[in-house]
């Protein structure tokens, strides 16, 4: 168990922190210079408060257990009760006040810098793939939008979408009635894995395998119709890159939703006849 819970720590670590250690390094650092020179009521706060909360949570396997049974993800969330941030931003506001205005002029731009360079790359920023410019007052890709749209209009209400992970991201901020297989980050729904034969081939159903099959250039659209028992999922997204129109033919897939971008199938027994 202790093995487990070691590598649950680090595994956690790692999904909060994305490998930028600048901030937990700066943390540890303003706390240590909080301890040697602040007052008491900061050391409580900034120090002892956030310490005692990461020794009852993160540092403790049966928390780590307990969290466990609500979600895989809320072991690792649990970071977000550790104040890095004001931890940070006290002691620095602490510290300033102490020096001269130049001195502080020339901290804060050395410490912007610092946080710039190490804390992010500004570069990545302006070049990711999700950025876009909003066409709707949702701020929110527009094919999101209308996809969404699509699949309220032609459901009876039970709606599990899979989709590629640039629909994910969005669609349940714009309607959370819509249910999602797998998120971008992680599944909204668990399945078990399973294997299968397809075209003489033995297959396996786990949640990479699928994300990974969503987001190819090119979909195995078979594979994505023999996933749906044990995925149950309804309403299908796909790029128009993603699949030949010939192999739709004998899928039992109906298209209700296309356009520039995206294609929307649904399974024939799910749909509304009334609604097409």
């Amino acid at each position: 168990m202790i093995t487990e819970f070691a590598e649950a720590f680090r595994t956690a670590f790692y999904q909060y922190f994305s490998s930028i250690y600048f901030y937990p390094f700066t943390a540890v650092v303003c706390m240590m210079l909080t301890l040697r020179t602040g007052s008491w009521l900061q050391k409580r706060v900034l120090v002892y408060i956030p310490v005692c909360i990461f020794a009852i949570t993160l540092c403790n396997p049966v928390y780590w257990k307990l969290a466990g049974v609500t979600a895989d993800y809320t072991y690792s969330r649990s970071y977000w009760l550790i104040p890095i941030f004001p931890v940070i931003a006290c002691a620095l506001a602490s510290y300033i006040s102490r020096f001269n205005i130049r001195k502080v002029a020339a901290l804060l731009v050395i410490f912007t810098v610092v946080c710039v360079v190490w804390g992010g790359n500004i570069r990545s920023l302006c070049t990711n793939k999700n950025a876009h410019t909003s066409e709707n007052i949702y701020k929110l890709p527009q094919d999101v939008v209308d996809i969404a749209d699509a699949v309220i209009a032609n459901s009876d209400g039970n709606i599990r979408m899979l989709a590629p992970n640039e629909i994910n991201m969005y669609i349940r901020q714009y309607d959370a009635r819509i249910g999602l297989v797998y998120h971008a980050w992680n599944e909204e729904i668990t399945f078990e894995e399973k294997s299968f034969v397809l075209n003489g081939e033995s297959r396996l159903i786990t949640f990479k395998s699928l994300t990974e099959e969503m987001n190819r250039d090119w979909a195995d659209i078979y594979y994505l119709i023999a996933a749906q028992p044990y995925t149950d999922w309804n309403y299908l997204v796909l790029k128009n890159s993603q699949y030949a129109t010939e192999e739709i033919t004998d899928s039992g897939l109906k298209i209700i939703y296309k356009n520039g971008n995206y294609t929307v199938f649904v399974k024939s027994n799910s749909i509304l006849e009334s609604g097409l």
